[in-house]
């Protein structure tokens, strides 16, 4: 039953970064991150829970042919989202944009 929840919630969250990124909206930068993380999870769980043999090399090579790349997609999607969005904010304020790491960009909100 836990599985299924998982797998279920997992589903949820790609279909609607799916549906934010076709639509070109600004939920799909969370949501990719939440999917990838997902996925990330999903991976390892079926690799480390995985009975020998079959089970586990048909686990090693979903993680390592689908869910980690995917996930690595999504991962890089939302960053260069995040760094679009702030060169769009800059650029729409007149700010000369100093950085575009995500590191070093204050968050607005709590700067004034």
């Amino acid at each position: 039953m836990a599985w299924v929840g998982f797998d279920c919630g997992m589903l949820l969250t790609l279909l609607v970064t799916s549906w934010a990124i076709w639509k070109s909206r600004q939920v799909a930068i969370p949501g990719a991150m939440i999917s990838a993380t997902f996925l990330v999870i999903d991976s390892w769980f079926d690799v480390v829970t995985s009975n020998d043999g079959l089970d586990f090399k048909v686990a090693l090579l979903s993680a390592l042919l689908v869910e980690l790349p995917a996930a690595a997609i999504l991962f890089a999607l939302s960053r260069h989202a995040i760094r679009k969005t702030i060169r769009n904010a800059h650029d729409r304020a007149g700010v000369e944009t100093d950085s575009l790491s995500l590191w070093k960009t204050h968050l607005t909100m709590f700067k004034d």
